[in-house]
């Protein structure tokens, strides 16, 4: 082979080089008397500098014997690896025994091989690698032979689907990445020890340069160069040795093997490889320019070298590689770039596994799954007695048997006793009318459990008519029974939830004809579902409120967007308020066919809210009458003074001037300011009269508990969108109080609010409410977890016009007036403040003695 002979012709040249430079005079001619200290001295540094350089090639060659061993032992593995994956995927396709035996027969070679390399190489390369492989083989040797075992019970469906599962793939490609990876270390390791062996030897030559005086540097030079020349020599019988072993391998090795430039000449290639790609001999292969040829269309060379020379090596690569006489190889290839001591690529070398057969057999398993999933359905085929001759696959599984078990066996193996009537009656019917379709028959499996099935039968004739044999499908209907059974169920649970819905629910079509109406909506409208099937809109609305609703129905259906709208409604002769949502129906194909109506009765809510509105106007009105009273009250007391001090000194001042010479004028604009300040004076009066009016208050017996009741129903919707809680407790066992009632209700509203408004962004807060009797006090707490008081407010608080909100939201004199209902009654306010938890505000109102109930 070309290859061979290129590679014994190099070793050739080097052992002529070697030999030529080993040659040269002896040097003689000086006297040995002079020289013998000298020759003494020097044989005895050169002596200990050959062992040493005896003993650092000694192990240079067994460094590279091992980098060989190992090399060759990675593509043994390989190989054999792909060999046992081939066997394991060619037994659940065809389900033919031999693979099994391939396997078997191949799996302790793998083993061995295995063995050898974890003996060869180093065990700090070992633990981490091994772990890896290890653990990896042994799950893909478990779900080989579980593959095995699957094909042997007749199960190849699963057996395929457990090798190509991703589960497999995983494993399978942990198992390559650890080869690789231990590859890359070995070779790391390999150049290392190499690099090494050859700075010891250097190490060696420099020392006895250094020691060994210039005297005898010509002994010295010759030493060197005798030295230099055995040391070819042997490294060229280690040559010869290790070509001469990789030569066998080469020649004989099942998987291709090759070597080539970078620029794309074929250097070697073994015969395995030469008979792969269709060549008879390697001459005709190396005429092959792979930089213009290549192998692979559609996977250029220059990016297989991009890749090896950025990676340093190929591992795993599946590619499908065109073969002299144009024919497809699909082909696994494995390939490292091999160096210099510079760095510089020498050659590429890899080994080509022809996996075709495995990918032909893929592609035909796959069409093969392919039909089998899509035919979904049993089928079984049998004589006119019904004794079985063909059972496939899936009726086989159905009834838990293997297809092989069923063969000769009667078509009542599938049935119970009861059932046997009618598959008699199916069989006979089937001979005399020659077919049935869509039979329900329950079948029988093998541990005795039974199951619905959609049976068809045919009867199979000869050219003639004569019948030959009977031929059924089987389908196994218990999920659609079960759908069927659960779809009634839930038909069930939706009628009745509708049904018992406390809204009115119905469906309307664009005419305005009433398709469904719930109990709740019959009974709202004074009579029975049925009455109203079938019925308008306007048979039972007045007509302005059945165009109304309609055009919204209307909508509806025509935009195909529900929508949701609050009016009063008239039933049974009275206006009611109703929040009514209105949303289309579609058809199976998204035809919006109709609209379905859902009426919340909200009228004692919209109530509860207009109440709520004019309720808080009117403590809008009383707090702003109050602010006016506080007002005038404090601008009274504060003016009187002054206009006092005022009136004195001008009549004072008149007094002065009587008898003297001063001018009408000045006495008359003393008068003039005296009249004015006597007229702010009335006014002043008059802001004191209002004040006192609006102080006064209607004083009558009050029930504590129906107030708090009234004023928490009224703001529980602002509680439950501001997210608080409100919870009255201890109301029952309070006495009635003597006060006025418009006071309490301020108070119970002025209280509740703040803490209300308090409480928005923090979340779920809770207020208590909690009444008790103390002495002759009635005690209200007022606690929540709103977050509690700013310490520095607590004590402004009840000051009149203070407030943390903004301007817009209150005049700031809530609590300020929440403080004089206390005090009218002889009572008091506090606050008792947790920050950053809550706050407690405690009323006690005063109880007359002789109005307690």
């Amino acid at each position: 082979m070309r290859g061979d002979n290129e590679l014994k012709t190099g070793i050739g040249e080097l052992s002529t080089k070697a030999e030529k430079s080993a040659g040269g005079k002896d040097g003689g001619g000086l006297s040995l008397k002079i020289f013998a200290p000298a020759v003494v001295f020097t044989l005895v540094m050169f002596g200990t500098l050959t062992f040493y350089a005896w003993h650092s090639y000694r192990r240079f060659e067994i460094v590279e014997t091992q980098h060989f061993r190992a090399t060759q032992l990675i593509g043994i593995i390989t190989h054999l690896d792909e060999v046992l994956t081939m066997s394991a995927l060619m037994a659940t396709a065809t389900g033919d025994a031999k693979w099994e035996r391939r396997y078997k027969e191949h799996e302790p070679q793998l083993e061995a091989a295995i063995k050898e390399l974890r003996e060869i190489a180093p065990e700090a390369l070992m633990s981490k690698a091994a772990a890896q492989t290890d653990a990896a083989n042994a799950r893909l040797v478990e779900a080989e032979m579980q593959a095995f075992e699957l094909v042997r019970a007749g199960n190849r469906a699963s057996a395929s689907a457990l090798l190509y599962g991703e589960a497999y793939a995983e494993q399978k490609r942990i198992y390559s990445d650890g080869m690789r990876d231990f590859t890359q270390a070995l070779q790391g390791h390999m150049r290392s020890e190499l690099s090494k062996h050859r700075r010891q030897i250097v190490i060696a030559a420099a020392f006895v340069a250094v020691s060994v005086s210039f005297v005898l540097f010509v002994w010295i030079g010759m030493l060197q160069k005798l030295k230099y020349v055995s040391e070819r020599r042997s490294s060229m019988k280690s040559l010869r040795r290790s070509e001469s072993r990789f030569k066998d391998f080469f020649a004989s090795a099942a998987i291709g093997y090759y070597r080539t430039s970078p620029g794309g000449r074929i250097l070697a290639a073994n015969p395995a490889l030469v008979r792969m790609l269709g060549y008879s001999s390697f001459t005709e292969l190396a005429e092959r320019d792979l930089e213009a040829d290549g192998y692979e269309p559609e996977y250029p060379r220059v990016e297989f070298k991009e890749r090896i020379e950025r990676e340093g090596q190929v591992v795993g690569l599946e590619s499908a590689w065109i073969k002299r006489d144009g024919t497809t190889l699909y082909v696994i290839e494995n390939s490292r770039a091999i160096r210099d001591e510079h760095g510089h690529v020498l050659y590429y070398e890899g080994t080509v596994e022809d996996i075709t057969d495995r990918k032909k057999a893929e592609q035909e398993l796959k069409k093969f799954n392919a039909i089998a999933e899509k035919a979904g359905y049993g089928n079984a085929i049998s004589d006119l007695e019904g004794n079985l001759v063909y059972v496939n696959e899936s009726l086989a599984e159905m009834h838990g048997y293997r297809a092989e078990e069923l063969t000769g066996k009667h078509i009542s193996v599938f049935h119970t006793e009861e059932q046997l009537e009618r598959v008699n009656m199916l069989t006979e019917r089937l001979l005399r009318e020659g077919s049935f379709v869509a039979e329900e028959v329950w079948h029988k499996r093998q541990d005795g459990t039974v199951f619905p099935a959609l049976m068809n039968g045919t009867l199979i004739r000869d050219g003639v008519g004569k019948p030959l044999f009977l031929a059924a499908t089987a389908i196994d209907i218990t999920q659609r029974k079960e759908a069927e059974a659960a779809l009634s169920e839930s038909e069930e649970k939706y009628r009745t939830l509708v049904e018992s819905a406390g809204e009115t629910i119905a469906t309307i079509n664009r005419d305005g004809v009433f398709l469904f109406v719930n109990k709740t909506g019959a009974q709202r409208l004074g009579g029975n579902p049925e009455d109203y099937i079938g019925k308008t809109m306007w048979d039972l609305f007045s007509k302005d409120i059945a165009d109304r609703q309609m055009g919204s129905v209307r909508k509806a259906i025509d935009t195909g967007q529900g929508m949701n709208f609050t009016a009063q409604t008239q039933l049974q002769g009275q206006l009611r308020w109703y929040n009514t949502t209105v949303e289309p129906l579609r058809s199976a194909d998204g035809q919006v066919t109709g609209a379905l109506i859902i009426g919340r009765d909200i009228h004692e809510l919209r109530q509860a809210e207009m109440e709520l509105g004019a309720f808080s106007e009117k403590m809008t009105r009383a707090e702003r009458l109050a602010s006016f009273g506080t007002l005038s009250a404090t601008l009274a007391h504060e003016l009187t003074q002054p206009l006092t001090v005022i009136s004195l000194a001008i009549e004072d001042s008149l007094a002065e001037l009587e008898g003297t010479s001063c001018s009408d004028t000045v006495r008359d604009g003393l008068r003039d300011s005296l009249k004015e300040v006597s007229n702010v004076t009335s006014i002043v009066d008059r802001f004191r009269y209002f004040a006192r009016k609006s102080s006064e208050k209607v004083v009558e017996e009050v029930e504590l508990k129906a107030v708090a009741e009234r004023i928490v129903k009224l703001l529980n919707k602002s509680a439950q969108e501001a997210e608080i809680s409100l919870h009255l407790k201890g109301m029952e066992k309070l006495p009635i109080v003597y006060m006025n009632e418009k006071d309490l209700k301020q108070l119970f509203f002025a209280l509740i609010q703040n803490c209300i408004q308090a409480s928005v962004g923090r979340g779920r807060c809770k207020l208590v409410i909690d009444g008790s009797v103390q002495d002759k006090y009635v005690e209200l707490r007022f606690a929540d977890n709103c977050g509690g008081i700013e310490p520095g407010d607590v004590e402004r608080v009840f000051e009149p016009f203070f407030t943390t909100k903004a301007a817009s939201a209150g005049t700031g004199l809530g609590l300020c007036i929440v403080q004089r209902v206390a005090e009218r009654t002889g009572g008091k306010v506090w606050v008792e403040n947790r920050p950053g938890r809550g706050s407690t505000f405690v009323v006690r109102l005063g109880i007359s003695g002789d109005k307690i109930s």
